[in-house]
């Protein structure tokens, strides 16, 4: 019998021990399961966060593309501030460039015209080693960077060739051959001082069958990687080695090289990703913290074996080992209950995204700490709160879209939820309907689209702008048409009369035809003149005479010009001058502007009305000036368009249909005015027409335009 009491300890003992080591074996692997899973699923998140990333920059191209696609010809200042708006929402893109495809036989008319633009001694170059350049040499093709994005942080890469790039030159050539999206291998960016790396996308962009040029992004690979761990919020302790696979040989796509260091047991992930061609194999491998936390645990959980399953040997009978081992049982469901429902939660919490779980009256159950961060409220705060007190939603449309949903059901949802402070997000739900405790609850993950909202009306706002552009030009090709066809008619008209009567000696008539003809080749060479004038204005060809002046006597030559004409309207011309009016300009083209106004002036007033003209001194913008008004008693110019007169191609609604004209005079001012750097604009009088103002400095400016 003591020999069976001796036993039952002893076998007491024994079967705790073995017990407890069992646990301690379980406990092991399940903690070993868990943390692999979390690094697997924290890769995961990493690789999935590089994949948007690069997708997003794809599609930065694509929408580039469309950019080229909506127009005939894309301006320096264009390409600037669609490429402004691109990059604020596109960290991860070091510059966007535009490759225009120059044949050889092209290349000289390419670099005079760029010249000619301001770049002085623009020519193309070619890469020939690290941080050096030459004249690029003879080619068929070149594809020189002729814009690029941030500017002034690239501008050592701008004019190169990228065909002398090696690396750029294959995926460019893959282009050429089939026209679509390319992408560069890891190379040594230009403009970088540290010799840092990146990645080339080109995008090509053909019409009519032919490669125009190039969409051209820069990546560096080591700052999207450091972006998206901050942006998305993912585990620093993972180490992320970033190459290129390429029949079997690695290369390096960031700058921690190729991994030396063994694959773990437990911690190491590899996901292969296809891009254009080329395959990419993203290697996460574990910091030393992270298995320094992991080999802590695992002693944690030795020394917790050691101190629970001797000890309880000892001093457990044979019921107290029943009881104990039922309860160790019970411990360890909760535990791994408990660990469960841990683990769910800091899932939850981790997510880049707002959580939210209510029941079927809209009743919040759990929110995660995004939720409280967006909307400014406590977790505490969150569970006295329903869902109609925070969305753009009534009650009666979000339960009857809620009964919509059936259990296992997903559908999205885009709304407004109100912050704490009671401004308004945008954002997109995703909300599953399921059963928890056989009760159905609603899980809804928002995302805040505010910024993509933004995004696409920007992108909205720049196709309207470029479809009103189009227009304007449109109607100013078939306006000057117009304007020309008819003078050149008259001259070829009057050009067959005179060789059809010139036998006879008719002098008067003779003299009728020369008349006509003269009056329209002066209409024709004003028109001439006038895109002549406009064309050296934009492309800064137009020099400056500039002299001291008195603005006074160049309005009264101006008038005597237009005396003829003044006097068979019978205008009155009430002038109001100071005496002394004199200012630097360059009296010729100042006198164009003058006359220009006041042919309008005398165009759109009505007979034996009058004409105002004032010249004083003011002072604009803390400097002084001379100020000339010209006040006519016309139609007068509809509101809203007092500043597209002096747009290109624009005329006011009210006259382009009644008095001719290119719409080409008043932008001519404004350029000339703004050559001397003073400015023009227009009022609405308080009798109903117009009064046109500009102002000339009375100081000599620097950096004006001289002689």
């Amino acid at each position: 019998m003591k020999l069976i009491i001796l036993l039952i300890p002893l076998l007491v003992f024994i079967l705790i021990n073995f017990t407890s080591y069992s646990a301690y074996q379980n406990t092991l692997s399940t903690q070993q399961g868990y943390a692999q899973r979390e690094f697997v699923l924290s890769s995961e998140k990493q690789f999935n966060a590089f994949k948007q990333v690069m997708d997003s920059s794809i599609a930065v191209a694509q929408a580039m593309q469309a950019f080229y696609y909506g127009s005939n010809y894309v301006s320096r200042e264009e390409f600037k501030n669609f490429s402004t708006v691109i990059l604020k929402g596109h960290p991860e893109i070091h510059a966007i460039n535009w490759l225009l495809r120059i044949a050889h036989q092209n290349r000289a008319a390419y670099e005079k015209s760029m010249q000619d633009k301001g770049f002085e001694n623009f020519t193309i170059l070619d890469i020939i080693a690290a941080k050096k350049t030459q004249i690029a040499e003879e080619k068929a093709v070149y594809f020189p960077l002729h814009y690029v994005e941030p500017f002034e942080q690239n501008k050592k890469a701008f004019s190169l060739n990228s065909l002398s790039n090696p690396l750029a030159k294959i995926a460019i050539n893959k282009i050429q051959n089939r026209h679509r999206l390319s992408i560069s291998s890891a190379l040594t960016l230009f403009q970088e001082e540290q010799n840092q790396k990146g990645v080339l996308i080109f995008h090509p962009v053909i019409k009519a069958n032919e490669l125009l040029g190039l969409i051209e992004l820069v990546l560096r690979l080591d700052t999207v990687l450091n972006m998206i761990q901050q942006r998305f919020d993912l585990n620093k302790q993972i180490i992320v080695y970033l190459t290129e696979m390429d029949q079997g040989k690695q290369t390096a796509l960031t700058s921690n090289g190729i991994p030396t260091e063994d694959k773990h047991s437990l911690f190491f992930h590899q996901r292969n990703w296809v891009i254009a061609d080329k395959q990419w194999q993203l290697s996460f491998y574990p910091s030393s913290e992270l298995i320094s936390a992991y080999e802590f645990d695992k002693k944690e959980i030795f020394y917790s074996y050691l101190q629970r399953g001797p000890i309880i040997g000892l001093i457990l009978s044979g019921l107290l080992f029943f009881v104990l081992s039922q309860k160790q049982k019970a411990e360890r469901n909760t535990r791994k209950f408990k660990q469960s429902e841990s683990r769910f939660k800091k899932i939850i919490d981790q997510t880049s995204e707002a959580y939210f779980l209510y029941d079927a009256y809209g009743n919040y159950i759990d929110v995660n700490k995004k939720s409280c961060e967006r909307l400014g409220y406590t977790r505490e705060e969150f569970l006295q709160l329903s869902t109609t007190d925070i969305t753009s939603k009534s009650k009666q449309e979000l339960t009857r879209f809620l009964c919509e949903i059936k259990v296992g059901e997903t559908k999205t949802n885009e709304c407004q939820h109100q912050h704490k402070d009671k401004h308004w997000i945008n954002v997109e739900e995703s909300i599953n309907h399921f059963m928890l405790n056989d009760q159905p609850v609603f899980s809804a993950l928002a995302r805040d689209i505010t910024e993509r909202i933004k995004t696409t009306q920007a992108l909205k706002d720049a196709r309207d702008e470029a479809l009103q552009s189009d227009q304007a030009k449109s109607e100013f090709l078939a306006n000057m048409s117009h304007e020309l066809r008819t003078p050149m008619h008259g001259i070829l008209s009057f050009a067959r009369f005179g060789i059809k009567n010139i036998d006879k000696q008719d002098k008067a008539r003779n003299l009728k035809y020369f008349l006509r003809i003269l009056s329209s080749g002066e209409r024709l060479l004003s028109l001439l003149n006038d895109l002549l004038d406009l064309s050296k204005l934009e492309s800064g060809h137009m020099k400056l005479d500039l002299h001291k002046h008195m603005l006074t006597q160049t309005l009264n030559s101006c008038l005597a010009e237009q005396e003829t004409i003044i006097q068979e309207q019978e205008l009155q011309i009430k002038k109001n001058v100071i005496e002394d009016d004199f200012a630097i300009f360059d009296a010729v083209r100042i006198g164009q502007v003058i006359t220009n106004l006041l042919s309008n002036a005398i165009k759109f007033t009505p007979k034996e009305k009058a004409i105002s003209i004032v010249i004083t001194k003011d002072i604009l913008n803390n400097s002084s000036v001379l100020c000339f008004s010209i006040d006519n008693e016309g139609v007068g110019i509809p509101k809203g368009e007092l500043e597209q007169i002096f747009d290109k191609f624009i005329q006011s609604s009210n006259t382009k249909t009644s008095a001719g004209g290119t719409g080409l005079g008043l932008p001519i001012c404004k350029e000339i005015l703004s050559l001397h750097r003073g400015e023009i604009w227009a009022e609405h009088a308080e009798h109903g027409g117009s009064v046109f103002k500009f102002v000339i400095p009375l100081e000599e400016q620097r950096g004006m335009n001289y002689l």
